[in-house]
């Protein structure tokens, strides 16, 4: 079974302690560098915007967001190191086999693990962890994330199953329970279901716009 990408403390790889850099983003582009942030979805212009003021979305090569495009695991820890301040860390030696301090992202994804917003996977027979970093984020990736990012580890790791599986029929824009709120919740795996549970139960993941993936 794959490892959870769930946060946990990173193994000591170094007798040398990492050089913590703050991040800057003083040389981030504005919203008004972006020539697609108006064209996108009305209910998510204006946190764009304000992400995109605040340095922490990057233009893509033609200078648009693309916000139809898919998501890695590399950019959203990205987003959550420049949302939170996270302090870039510049490893002695990487913590992932995939990520080596060449990889634009090596200081965010570093400053993440140490700050146990994200985590690797286990490879067989490898004392190094992967990254994945250009693998696309699933949304129970993102659940487990949002759970970290937002100091909810804690509640999540003491969920019961019944919590878990009441939290799962939750419809926050109803505020009530249901007997399903997602139509393929059964899809959902074991590792990430008290995450999806708090991340649905908190009106996150909730939050869908595709209604064929979502309980009408």
């Amino acid at each position: 079974a794959v490892a959870p990408p769930v946060a946990a403390p990173p193994a000591a790889t170094s007798q040398v302690a990492p050089v913590a850099v703050s991040p800057s983003v003083s040389s981030a582009p504005t919203a008004q560098s972006f020539s697609d942030l108006t064209q996108t979805d009305q209910r998510l212009q204006n946190s764009l915007i304000e992400a995109a003021d605040a340095g922490i979305l990057d233009l893509t090569k033609d200078k648009q967001f693309r916000p139809n495009d898919p998501v890695t695991r590399a950019d959203f820890t990205r987003w959550m190191v420049r949302t939170r301040q996270v302090p870039l860390e510049n490893a002695e030696t990487p913590t992932y086999s995939d990520v080596d301090a060449a990889n634009p992202y090596f200081g965010e994804i570093e400053g993440a693990t140490r700050q146990m917003l994200v985590q690797g996977y286990t490879v067989k027979k490898s004392p190094q962890k992967e990254f994945k970093p250009e693998q696309n984020i699933t949304r129970q990736e993102f659940a487990v994330m949002y759970g970290t990012f937002s100091g909810k580890r804690g509640r999540a790791e003491k969920l019961t199953k019944e919590e878990i599986e009441q939290y799962l029929r939750y419809n926050p824009s109803a505020s009530e329970y249901q007997a399903v709120t997602f139509k393929d919740v059964g899809d959902v795996d074991d590792w990430a279901r008290k995450w999806v549970a708090v991340a649905n139960q908190a009106g996150v993941v909730g939050q869908c716009f595709d209604v064929r993936r979502c309980a009408s």
